[in-house]
């Protein structure tokens, strides 16, 4: 049979480029990925793209870049799938992470990249946008700057895809790039045309409950670049903060996912702090004022997860902290010069804020006892030495 004995020649290789780094053998195997008896054969691919990715790897422990050069090729390949592509992408990763790659490799593996972006399969999408956070993730944005910002483009338009999972993956991208990048390329992330008030808002009241959390962490990323724009004298309007509606932020408190609802409340004291102690433009801080982030998030303090509650104590201690600095500085020397305002009122709602209930509220006794009172199922109760079996009721929280 032709093609056992191909699989097994093809074996043969792959062992045989574990440890040897053979030109002829890896020029013969590339050619190998065009033959249409190989496509058609969805284990002896593999096999030989194994046989080729084991080269890769001599080659980079080796210090051979001219051999890598292929790697941008076999990357834009569509005969090679998603579990391949993310094999391929993944020793990418560890080459840019050891070696410095001439600038012709650098924009032929982004030009690649970009080409498996419009793949018909949601999966290479999804494998590429990963690739993208990973590099973010693992080489700093300096280093990752010149592999992911050429994909900003194709970053945003997938904000749009009919997948979710790559949905998810491209708001995740974007998240590491206004966290990570430079205030230029943060500046033109977060007023590209493309990341508009009506996307941000499809994407927060998504279907999916992961796009929801990778939306929040998105629309907090781009709160904090703000905030820090602005107190640099830099007072620019913000267009996305308009994706947050008072009726759509109300509504997420009351959502069944708690990681949504810890992100929306992560959301609500950041711009309740940006608010009342930070520096705004004046269009800014008329649309927070609209969505009345501080009474949601004082509303949250009552919220059924152990974890919205504790962001809910951190966020307002912090905030009851700098009400008695601001009292310290402005009102005790001039006390008739100090005007009522919203953070005066901000303040005084926190002082009848019950610290002392909402942290017991956070003991393991307490979880326990709600816990018997809710009749929970009597098997999460149970003390076991298996970690899966018992012993995880604050899991429930």
């Amino acid at each position: 049979n032709r093609r056992l004995v191909s699989g097994e020649a093809a074996r043969i290789a792959r062992e045989h480029c574990r440890h040897t780094l053979d030109r002829n053998m890896l020029g013969q195997l590339e050619h190998l990925l065009a033959q249409p008896s190989v496509i058609s054969s969805p284990q002896l691919l593999h096999t030989i793209f194994e046989a080729i990715v084991n080269a890769l790897h001599l080659s980079c422990s080796q210090a051979d870049v001219d051999a890598l050069q292929m790697l941008p090729d076999l990357a834009a390949n569509f005969a090679i799938r998603a579990p391949g592509l993310k094999m391929l992408l993944g020793l990418a990763l560890e080459i840019l992470d050891h070696r410095r790659l001439p600038t012709a490799f650098i924009a032929k593996l982004t030009q690649a990249l970009a080409t498996r972006m419009v793949d018909v399969e949601w999966e290479p999408r999804d494998t590429v946008l990963e690739f993208a956070s990973g590099a973010v993730d693992r080489l700093g944005w300096d280093r990752a700057k010149a592999v992911v910002e050429p994909l900003v483009e194709d970053v945003v338009s997938a904000l749009g895809d009919p997948e979710e999972y790559v949905r998810a993956a491209a708001v995740q991208v974007l998240v590491r790039v206004v966290s990570s990048a430079d205030a230029a390329t943060r500046s033109r992330v977060a007023g590209h045309p493309g990341l508009t008030r009506v996307r941000l808002g499809q994407l927060l009241g998504d279907s999916e409950a992961f796009v929801k959390r990778a939306a929040f962490d998105l629309v907090a990323a781009l709160a904090l670049a703000a905030e820090q724009h602005q107190q640099q004298q830099q007072q620019k309007s913000c267009e996305w903060l308009h994706c947050l509606t008072h009726r759509q932020l109300y509504l997420v408190c009351d959502d069944p996912d708690f990681e949504v609802r810890l992100r929306c409340t992560r959301l609500l004291a950041q711009l309740t702090r940006w608010l009342h102690f930070g520096v705004m433009a004046d269009a800014d801080r008329l649309a927070v004022k609209e969505l009345q982030v501080d009474a949601l998030l004082l509303d949250m303090c009552n919220d059924s997860s152990r974890y919205v509650r504790l962001v809910c104590l951190q966020s307002l201690r912090d905030m009851q902290g700098r009400c008695a600095k601001a009292s310290e500085e402005h009102g005790v020397e001039h006390p008739e010069k100090r005007r009522a305002n919203d953070t005066d009122t901000f303040c005084e709602k926190l002082g009848s804020v019950d610290f002392g209930r909402l942290e017991r509220s956070l003991s393991t006794e307490h979880l326990y006892q709600e816990a018997v009172d809710r009749q929970v199922d009597r098997q999460l109760m149970t003390e076991a030495d298996d970690v899966n079996a018992g012993n995880n009721i604050l899991e429930c929280y």
